[in-house]
């Protein structure tokens, strides 16, 4: 069995990722809250032998690990793995891999969009800091292009 424990708010549910996980067996996917509760992720993973970690806040720790002795891979959707203990997983043969670029067309989108929380930038003005509203840049680095002709 798979189980996605902590798909909220739900980006799995009904996607076509969704549906080629059903080919592979039964799917349990978990769209509520609820999940960064060690005693609940324990019980929404129970005997699943693959879990499809979606956020960061279901925390794969030993606790966990140790109460679902089926449990041989955890799957993250994204990059960031410090949610779970890699140490214990090994030490309990389960794998762990992550899934780089899944969100890659979001970042893209955002960061195309000009939003970065620092105020607003229209697209002629976004490659120029100075004409950007509200801009703090504290620190930041500029590419030499943009920096030449700030």
């Amino acid at each position: 069995m798979i189980v996605v424990p902590d798909d909220f708010p739900s980006v799995f549910a009904g996607t076509e990722a969704h549906e080629r996980a059903k080919k592979l067996g039964e799917v349990r996917v978990f769209s509520e809250r609820g999940a960064d509760d060690e005693r609940e992720l324990i019980r929404r993973v129970g005997a699943a032998t693959a879990a499809v970690n979606i956020r960061a806040h279901a925390r794969f720790s030993d606790a966990v690990f140790h109460a679902c002795p089926a449990l041989k891979l955890v799957s993250v959707w994204g990059t960031g793995t410090d949610n779970i203990d890699l140490n214990a997983a090994g030490m309990r043969g389960v794998t762990v891999c992550n899934t780089p670029g899944i969100n890659a067309f979001a970042v893209a989108e955002h960061a195309l969009s000009g939003d970065t929380g620092r105020g607003s930038c229209s697209p002629s003005s976004s490659a120029r800091p100075s004409a950007c509203s509200a801009w703090a840049p504290s620190g930041a680095v500029w590419p030499l292009s943009v920096a030449a002709s700030a």
